[in-house]
């Protein structure tokens, strides 16, 4: 895929001030998706709600060696920041999400939607802050890339937050 010059341009910002915040010089890219994933069966909701918390976040950024002081980009669907607060007041962690940055907002802002009559959420702007913070992701080393689920493709992540969930042959809500 070619990556469009403006999703490209919207990148530098982000990383610069990611660095600027980080008084131990690495910074982290995390992948917290809620939203539907913690109300859907598919997806085991207690224990997805339990692997996006802040706790089990801060669990597996110690684990894969990140340390305190370091900034963290969250690439989320969750609304509430204060979901995050912990990672701040309790981890030490400077944590920013695409609504601590207004060039985003601007970019997305204008993506055109064809039929926006049912819906309150634009899918063009998810798709196109989900574009701009998939490039964001590859900024980082693939040590400090953390996403919600495992996906094997080019760009796999071996850290995901589910990882203490899937694969023990146990039905959901079974911890």
């Amino acid at each position: 895929m070619v990556v469009p010059p403006h999703i490209k341009q919207a990148i530098p910002p982000i990383v610069k001030w990611l660095h600027e915040h980080s008084s131990s010089g690495v910074i982290a890219i995390v992948h917290v998706r809620r939203g539907d994933k913690i109300t859907n069966k598919k997806y085991c909701p207690k224990e997805m709600r339990i692997a996006t918390s802040s706790d089990h976040i801060a669990k597996v950024l110690k684990h894969i060696g990140l340390p305190n002081g370091s900034a963290i980009y969250v690439m989320t669907d969750e609304t509430n920041f204060n979901h995050f607060r912990p990672l701040i007041d309790i981890y030490n962690y400077t944590v920013a999400t695409n609504a601590h940055f207004s060039h985003l907002h601007r970019l997305v802002a204008g993506c055109q939607e064809s039929n926006m009559k049912h819906r309150t959420t634009s899918l063009c702007e998810n798709y196109l802050l989900f574009a701009i913070e998939k490039e964001l992701m590859l900024t980082v080393p693939q040590d400090f890339r953390i996403v919600t689920l495992p996906r094997h493709d080019v760009q796999h992540n071996k850290h995901y937050l589910m990882k203490d969930f899937l694969g023990r042959g146990k039905p959901c809500s079974s911890l």
